[in-house]
């Protein structure tokens, strides 16, 4: 037995409801809800067969339960009628029918609307039937009873008084002779006003007018004396509405036959005919939105197997409308590797009645691999029986497409997140209150704090602050809506006792959807090592300015202290210690060996000293420097010597490494108060290349290191900045040139080697020099020992000097020293004799730069003349314009300016004998 399911608010309704299906069609079983939850669930566990649903209900309205109800799977299937007691327009339609209404009926319900048109059409011939019975009646008690007649026409009106159908009467002319009470309820007339109106002029409208007058008068015609006429055309209400009416017209005669009325009897289609519309249009919309959205609908007939297919399913597979494969063709559409698939789930719901939705690929009629949404359901026959298999098909191409390059997308992002969680830069996002919303591992490690210590804080509270930076870069990007950038200090969180560090920070305001700024986004670089380097560049460039102004002025300088220290010398020689005069030319002597001092620290420092490489043992050279070493520091401090065991080959000027540790163990012993100990030490140490990467400064390689480690007062972080730079000094006025350290700075640079300094105040100091390890052994050859200030035997010597007076105090010197003496005051003339001379001439002294001719060039012309002259070169400029002469090449003798007799005695004797 079918069900039929009534779901309504009011129970009045629902028992009138369920009376009048009872009565109208006996064969339907009814259940009944009072909300649309009860409803749903009814429907659920009942599966009616139809379900009439009110649509104003409270809590849940008859438009959102029909939408749950046509959502649900288990009750999609089942169709709904929508019921009001309103006549809803179009959009009303629309909305019922976009959420799976079938069709509408209107409150109070109409019998003929209720079990459809063809029930309305069964009722009125019901009725017509009725009146053509009761006719005949009267016309037969017209001839046995007149008296009867009133009687019967009181009845028949009072059967279209109450009927609820709509019932007129139209005299010969089209007046209205009669209206019942449904037609004044509709038309919104009373039965005062439209009694002799003229039907047509009324309620006609005026496009139709004379197409329904010609019924009219084909209704008069006395050939339908005994029949009736039907038809369907629209009247005018009262306030302009128009009713579509259905009708059926009988004429009403007099004894001879004249026609005296016709009566008509009307079914209000007004709401199916606008549903109907409604339906068209919903269903061109459905069509438009269906080539719209690549969706359209089939059908199988599990009978003969064949397919229905909507033209836009047709589209979808690119073939011509109207194609209707059978069942093998159209799963031959699909992938290779689909077909296995849809040819199960197709089966389990054409056999079992298992709904399917699925998204699969096909391979469309001209080739092309799209990729579909395609669903079925089972349709049953009145037994039970599964006869037919529909569902609908949908090109998702274009989504799936979209869902690829999302799912891309996503990827990417969530790579870029992680790129961005682990990249070396400080990155954080804060909102306008400066709270951190988001920060990435490099700013924990940066700050030395965890995550929790962050997400949610201050971002400046990371770095120990109270309140935020002057010059915070993300404050200007929100104020200014701008990029922001600045440079800022702050300490290692994770080491306090660390320098600080410099970070570049780069700000710019983050906005949301609407433009409006929400926070900061900030970039820290750290700069700290860019600054670093920046500070050495300045630092060199200071070098390098030092060392222009004292190669400008050495040369002459050199000269004039030669000049002084020479008659000094000969002049302190001549006279006794206990002449007057002595003690004053000792002080000019002293302090132009003083001057001279000075003038060769700075050309250390400025790595312009004219120096003199060899390959020795740091440990032996060391060792030949400890008591000149233990008188210098004081017999307070103790001098402890840990040499590595060894060799420790380097090469470079031993008087460098006296300068060296000179200059390091005399601040050391500055720096200690009383008693203390002063540590000199040496290691061989190989550098790798990964820890120079971690320790700025440093060089990869195999190095000599030699440390001087004291247990003084220490140096601050202040002081150690400056340690290197020339003339800074911390002693008293009058104690310190400041050149000490710089000077050691300059000489290890000078061998390519680098100071590494740690000390902390109040524990002393220890500086580390790196010296390039050489890997040759140390050349010992054996020679006979020159004498403390070897004199000459009478060899001639040839001196070159354009400077004057430098000419003659060097004859004097070298005739003191018993020597022959020729001198020239250019290098031309110096040819000229060495030509006119008659004899052996043993060795030339000459200096460097000369106007007409340089040195080396002087000596390459004397050697050809004399292949075994022995030349000894002399010069008062820098290391550098000396190099460009090739004087400081192995093996040539070279003798710097300013000089003491004793230092040219020792030079003319190794010159004089060497091989």
């Amino acid at each position: 037995m079918q069900k039929i399911l009534l779901i309504d608010d009011k129970r009045d309704n629902l028992v009138s409801l369920a009376a009048l299906l009872k009565n109208l069609m006996p064969e339907l079983a009814i259940i009944s809800a009072q909300s649309g939850a009860e409803g749903i669930e009814n429907a659920k566990a009942g599966q009616p067969d139809v379900i009439l649903l009110d649509i104003m209900m409270p809590d849940m309205d008859g438009f959102e339960t029909c939408r749950r109800l046509t959502n649900d799977e288990t009750t999609r299937h089942i169709p709904v009628i929508l019921l009001t007691a309103i006549k809803t327009n179009t959009a009303s339609r629309v909305k019922g029918l976009e959420m799976g209404a079938n069709s509408f009926l209107t409150k109070p319900v109409d019998e003929a609307e209720l079990v459809s048109q063809v029930k309305v059409a069964l009722r009125i011939k019901t009725a017509e039937d009725a009146l053509r019975k009761e006719r005949k009646n009267l016309e037969t008690l017209v001839y046995k009873r007149t008296a009867a007649l009133q009687e019967s026409e009181r009845k028949w009106r009072n059967i279209l008084v109450n009927t609820p159908q709509i019932g007129i009467s139209l005299d010969t002319q089209g007046k209205i002779t009669f209206a019942n009470k449904h037609f004044l309820i509709l038309t919104g007339w009373s039965r005062k006003e439209v009694i002799g109106k003229d039907w047509f002029e009324t309620f006609i409208p005026a496009e139709i007018r004379a197409e329904i007058r010609q019924v009219f008068l084909a209704s008069m015609n006395k050939e339908n004396a005994f029949g009736h006429s039907t038809y369907e055309n629209d009247i005018l209400t009262r306030d302009g509405n128009r009713l579509t009416i259905s009708w059926s017209n009988v004429a009403t005669k007099t004894m001879n036959g004249e026609i005296m009325d016709i009566t008509c009897l009307g079914v209000d289609l007004t709401e199916r005919s606008r549903a109907e519309n409604a339906m068209r249009e919903t269903k061109a919309l459905l069509e438009t939105a269906g080539r719209v959205a690549h969706f359209g609908g089939w059908s199988v007939n599990l009978a003969d197997n064949r397919s229905k297919w909507s033209d836009e399913v047709a589209a979808i597979h690119e073939m011509p409308p109207g194609y209707s494969p059978d069942v093998s063709e159209g799963i031959s559409f699909y992938a290779p590797e689909w077909q296995e698939r849809i040819s199960r789930v197709f089966s389990d719901c054409a056999s079992k009645g298992t709904p399917y939705d699925e998204e699969m690929e096909i391979i469309t009629g001209r080739g092309n691999r799209i990729w579909v949404r395609t669903t079925g359901q089972a349709v049953y026959d009145e037994s039970g029986k599964i006869i037919k298999v529909e569902g609908s098909f949908q090109d998702i191409t274009r989504h799936k497409r979209t869902e690829e390059a999302l799912k891309i997308s996503q990827e990417h992002i969530k790579f870029q997140e992680e790129l961005l969680r682990n990249a070396p830069m400080l990155t954080i996002f804060h909102d306008t209150e400066f709270n951190v919303i988001w920060h990435n591992k490099a700013f924990e490690e940066a700050t030395g704090r965890a995550a929790h210590e962050i997400s949610g804080k201050k971002c400046y509270a990371a770095w120990g602050l109270n309140s935020r930076c002057s010059n915070c870069p993300s404050a200007s990007a929100m104020e200014s809506g701008e990029k922001c950038q600045a440079e800022m200090i702050f300490g290692d969180q994770n080491d306090p006792t660390t320098d600080q560090r410099h970070w570049d920070i780069r700000s710019t305001p983050a906005r949301n959807s609407s433009g409006e700024i929400i926070g900061a986004i900030e970039i820290a670089i750290d700069v700290s090592e860019r600054v670093k380097l920046n500070n050495q560049f300045l630092q060199a460039q200071k070098i390098e300015s030092v060392g222009r102004l004292v190669g400008g002025v050495a040369h002459d300088f050199n000269n004039m202290l030669g000049v002084i220290l020479g008659y000094t010398e000969l002049t302190m020689e001549s006279m006794p210690a206990s002449n007057t005069l002595y003690a004053n030319l000792k002080e000019i002597f002293n302090a132009a060996n003083h001057s001279k001092e000075i003038t060769r620290q700075l050309l250390a420092f400025a790595r312009q000293q004219t120096i003199s490489p060899q390959i020795l043992d740091l440990n032996t050279t060391v060792e030949s420097m400890f008591k000149m070493l233990r008188r210098l520091i004081g017999e307070n401090i103790e001098l402890i010597w840990k040499p590595e065991n060894g060799e420790c080959t380097v090469n470079m000027d031993p008087s460098q490494i006296n300068q060296i540790l000179a200059n390091l163990c005399v601040n050391a012993r500055d720096a200690i108060a009383n008693v203390g100990k002063i540590v000199i030490e040496t290691r061989l140490v190989n550098i790798e290349q990964a820890f120079c990467a971690s320790n700025p400064g440093f060089m990869p390689g195999s190095f000599v290191k030699l440390s001087v480690k004291d247990t003084g007062h220490g140096i601050d972080k202040q002081t150690k900045s400056k340690l290197f730079e020339p003339f800074f000094t911390t002693k008293e006025v009058g104690k310190g040139t400041g050149l000490g350290l710089a000077t050691v700075y300059g000489i290890v640079n000078q061998n390519h080697g680098f100071i590494d300094v740690n000390s902390v105040p109040g524990q002393g100091a220890k500086f580390d020099i790196y010296l390039p390890f050489y890997y040759h052994a140390v050349r010992r050859e054996p020679g006979e020992s020159a004498p403390s200030v070897p004199e000459g035997k009478g060899e001639i010597v040839l001196i070159v000097e354009d400077e004057l007076s430098l000419l003659k105090i060097s004859r004097i010197m070298l005739e003191k020293l018993n020597y022959r003496v020729l001198t020239a005051a250019s290098p031309q003339e110096g040819i000229r004799m060495a030509r006119e001379y008659d004899g052996q001439i043993s060795l030339l002294l000459t200096d460097v730069i000369m106007p007409e001719m340089s040195g080396r060039e002087l000596a390459d012309e004397l050697l050809q003349l004399n292949p075994n002259l022995k030349i000894l070169f002399m010069s008062g400029y820098t290391a550098d314009v000396i190099a460009h002469q090739e004087i400081l090449e192995a093996g040539v003798q070279f003798l710097q300016k300013p000089f003491q007799i004793s230092d040219l005695a020792l030079k003319m004797y190794q010159a004089l004998h060497n091989n």
